[in-house]
């Protein structure tokens, strides 16, 4: 499949190792494959100019505390969607596990892709990439694309693994209510 992987961090220098290590990983997990890594001040810049480097048809973006199903581009270059959202796999700390595809979640109403969900390049350029987000940019960015025509494919057989972090910016989310009316209305 013609796609690029995309590791971007920022924070720490902790992050950033995590990142380098996550690349090297990917590397040799999907050899021949494009992964670009880099690590910046502000997550949706790093990502941002990290896109604009790559050469390939599709991108995907993971997080460098993350990880991909070893099966996962193959299931993901059977679909036909312009946006593929893969399944997710929630890893606790403790090892505990919840997996599921989130095709019940209206776009408009509920984050149905994790940041791994395949967006065509052409279409992240069109939309104009990530935003400054404090939370769920990724929600903006695939609810912009959708918006703008692209077809949401759910590939239950593709797997991203998101191991939950208590550390995770995502957990200073404190109105969701509020942060939901500011994506749905972004255009």
């Amino acid at each position: 499949m013609d796609a690029t992987i995309i590791i971007a961090t920022f924070g720490s220098k902790e992050w950033q190792q995590r990142g380098a290590d996550l690349a090297l990983k990917i590397t040799e997990q999907f050899p021949g494959m494009e992964v670009v890594f880099g690590h910046g001040t502000k997550l949706h810049e790093t990502r941002n100019r990290l896109a604009a480097r790559a050469t390939s048809e599709w991108l995907c973006f993971l997080d460098a505390d993350d990880e991909l199903s070893s099966g996962y581009f193959d299931a993901m270059e059977a679909a036909t969607g312009d946006l593929r959202a893969p399944a997710v796999r929630w890893v606790q700390p403790d090892g505990q596990f919840e997996q599921k595809v989130l095709d019940d979640r209206d776009i408009e109403v509920g984050n149905p892709c994790v940041i791994g969900t395949l967006i065509r390049k052409d279409m992240f350029d069109e939309v104009g990439g990530f935003k400054n987000w404090w939370a769920w940019e990724d929600w903006a960015l695939f609810l912009s694309a959708h918006r703008k025509g692209a077809v949401l494919e759910h590939v239950p057989d593709a797997v991203y693994i998101a191991h939950v972090n208590p550390e995770s910016r995502n957990n200073t989310v404190r109105s969701k209510q509020r942060l939901w009316n500011l994506i749905r209305m972004q255009s």
